[in-house]
């Protein structure tokens, strides 16, 4: 990056006037050992003379370290997240960050995105977890998604992007699971459910056939990610009250995917039971509001308890790859297995396996 090339890229972006001239920046690092896959900065403009229109942006890139970078690009983590920003951001409009630049070299895996600074929003934290209002506020911004890709089956615009059901993730989760299984329940059997303990080896065998199931009925492309680590919250009054972040895992699935795994493993076990159904309520009328027509609230809800137990295979791999010492990642996994586990037995989920 130079200071020409961002100028021309912001210039063209409709952010900066042809007097505006970028003469550097001040990065800063953002989320030190916490992106896997990504290295962030913010990046504070200096402009040639008077301050210019856009104080600071975030910078995002293709993670340094060769190891992750080849992960990313085995499971298309960057061209997922450039897609989107290119073809659907606007189907999210305001609900995620205004993307200025994005492109990749899938050869290299080079990726760069510029992106709207939102540093001065709260962030959301799994570990303490997602209060009622947030996931309201979070379940009307993923519906526009979700109502704007139905269908996504039947469509040759969305033809490109990964299935719940294909290679990428039925096999290599499928085996993963398996995998990490045992060391799951050994690192953490405090936190998972004795049901879930006994149910271990029905529930690792019957992987494929849940992504197969979810692979039923209409589909959509979602999030893929939701969850309240990946959430922003406005503040102050000029603010938008809800942005979502990390758009590097969307999958063509049934779209309650995003439902259930934010409300059984980012919401309070005692805040779910309480509210679920009344959110699932406010979740299908805003999917009939944006035009879906051919989905029934009864089968919204049959949906979405498989969802969370298919959810279940995602806090087994994070809790079974979870490096040693990572304190606030075992406190981000406890809270999943705990919340997720207790959604399972109290909706009887156990019975859905074969």
């Amino acid at each position: 990056m130079t200071p020409e090339w961002l100028t021309v890229v912001m210039q063209s972006a409709g952010q900066l006037g042809d007097d505006d001239v970028v003469a550097g920046w001040h990065a800063s690092p953002i989320g030190e050992g916490v992106g896997l896959l990504s290295d962030l900065a913010k990046l504070e403009l200096q402009y040639g003379s008077a301050a210019g229109p856009v104080p600071a942006l975030i910078a995002k890139f293709a993670v340094a370290n060769e190891v992750n970078r080849a992960v990313a690009q085995g499971l298309q983590t960057y061209e997922r997240e450039v897609k989107f920003y290119q073809d659907l951001a606007a189907e999210v409009g305001s609900c995620c960050p205004q993307s200025y630049f994005s492109d990749l070299d899938p050869a290299t895996g080079d990726m760069v995105l510029l992106l709207e600074d939102l540093t001065d929003y709260r962030a959301g934290d799994q570990t303490r977890g997602c209060t009622v209002a947030e996931a309201e506020l979070a379940l009307d911004a993923v519906a526009r998604l979700h109502a704007a890709t139905w269908h996504a089956e039947q469509r040759e615009d969305l033809a490109w992007w990964p299935t719940i059901e294909g290679p990428l993730y039925s096999g290599a989760i499928g085996v993963a699971v398996v995998n990490v299984f045992a060391t799951t329940m050994q690192s953490f059997s405090a936190f998972v459910h004795p049901d879930v303990v006994a149910a271990g080896e029905r529930y690792t065998t019957a992987v494929p056939e849940l992504h197969r199931r979810m692979a039923q009925g209409p589909q959509a492309l979602i999030h893929g990610d939701y969850r309240l680590d990946n959430f922003m919250f406005g503040t102050r009054p000029d603010q938008r009250p809800f942005v979502m972040l990390d758009m590097q895992a969307p999958i063509v699935t049934k779209a309650v995917h995003d439902v259930g795994y934010l409300l059984s493993q980012s919401l309070d076990v005692t805040a779910r039971r309480s509210n679920e159904q009344q959110l699932l309520v406010q979740y299908h009328s805003a999917l009939v509001s944006h035009g879906v027509s051919d989905y029934s609230f009864e089968q919204c809800w049959e949906d979405y308890k498989l969802a969370i137990l298919h959810c279940l295979e995602y806090a087994i791999i994070i809790a079974g790859t979870l490096e040693p010492g990572n304190a606030r990642g075992r406190k981000f996994v406890e809270a999943c297995l705990h919340r997720s586990c207790q959604a399972i037995v109290d909706l009887d989920l156990l019975s859905l396996l074969p």
